[in-house]
């Protein structure tokens, strides 16, 4: 199955149990390898529900080998921001690279449901304070007669911002949402540049 399936599936199975995890891809030689990784507590019922949902795989408890990682860390760096990779780009994504080395590792710590509510509290606090000026008056005159209102695109433009985050806060009360911290690795810098340069694309 695609890549991008198998991380979808991994969330989803992660996620509803609360536990933190790894997602790596390493492509080495034009053969690609994907971990995962959880703490031993999880790792057997992980791979029962991961395998449960993926047709054929095969799992083994492996990691790239000391000697390959000293290879393929020789240029390093971390992915700071917020994605906007739609389903399925990762594949894409994966196509434009599969001559380069490269290691790219996810870790992904869970965030507290408690933690979420308070958010989504502190959101709606926000949008009610604002709700009230989003139009502006002019007026004029002793008696301050009403000339005409407009819209204050300026707090219109805020509250927009928090509608989106209050939809996807929302959501990951259903489905899971993550702290995550994005590494990568190459064995040259010409490589590093091309992995860096496509995922952090898709960063803002």
């Amino acid at each position: 199955r695609r890549l991008s399936a198998i991380a979808s599936d991994m969330l989803g199975s992660f996620g509803t149990a609360g536990v933190p995890f790894s997602f790596s891809i390493y492509n080495h030689n034009q053969r690609l390898n994907v971990y995962f990784g959880t703490s031993h507590k999880y790792a057997i019922q992980m791979k029962t529900a991961i395998k449960n949902n993926l047709q054929n795989a095969s799992f083994v408890n492996e990691w790239i080998t000391t000697k390959e990682l000293s290879t393929i860390q020789k240029y390093n760096g971390i992915i700071i921001g917020v994605s906007d990779a739609g389903v399925g780009e990762i594949d894409t994504l994966l196509n434009g690279l599969v001559t380069d080395n490269f290691v790219y590792n996810c870790v992904f710590f869970p965030i507290e449901y408690n933690d979420i509510c308070k958010e989504i509290r502190a959101i709606n606090s926000y949008q009610d304070k604002l709700q009230w000026v989003t139009k502006r008056g002019l007026t004029f005159g002793s008696n301050r007669q009403r000339l005409f209102d407009s819209d204050n695109h300026d707090v219109l433009e805020r509250i927009s911002i928090l509608s989106k985050e209050y939809n996807r806060l929302n959501s990951g009360l259903a489905n899971g949402l993550w702290y995550v911290a994005v590494f990568i690795s190459s064995d040259n810098q010409d490589s590093y540049q091309r992995v860096a340069s496509t995922f952090t694309a898709h960063f803002r």
